[in-house]
């Protein structure tokens, strides 16, 4: 798996899953994430990999009580954190919460 799509892939395993499909999906805060680019077939793959989750970007079953993951997630995927112009500080009001601990 490229590591674009590992990386959407992980912010959407932080995720909770809903029962109906939203335009809630922004690559942009995957990017700031993870300080990386992110195009928006990549965040379509890691959709279509994960087993909870389902939609065409930027739709998908994503609850709108977002949830920032832990950077830890990114430990086993050299490429993240290297675009610094990605890396910026997403606002606080893009989540409802921070994860402490990676919940898998």
């Amino acid at each position: 798996m490229k590591a674009r799509v590992r990386i959407a892939f992980e912010w959407l395993d932080a995720q909770k899953p809903i029962k109906t499909v939203k335009p809630i999906l922004s690559k942009h805060r995957i990017e700031t994430w993870a300080g990386y680019y992110v195009s928006a077939t990549d965040v379509q793959e890691a959709l279509d990999l994960h087993p909870l989750f389902h939609g065409e970007y930027p739709c998908a079953n994503v609850s709108s009580l977002l949830v920032k993951p832990n950077t830890k997630r990114l430990e086993n995927i050299p490429e993240a954190f290297t675009h610094p112009n990605y890396l910026i500080s997403a606002p606080s009001y893009h989540y409802s919460r921070e994860e402490s601990e990676v919940e898998k």
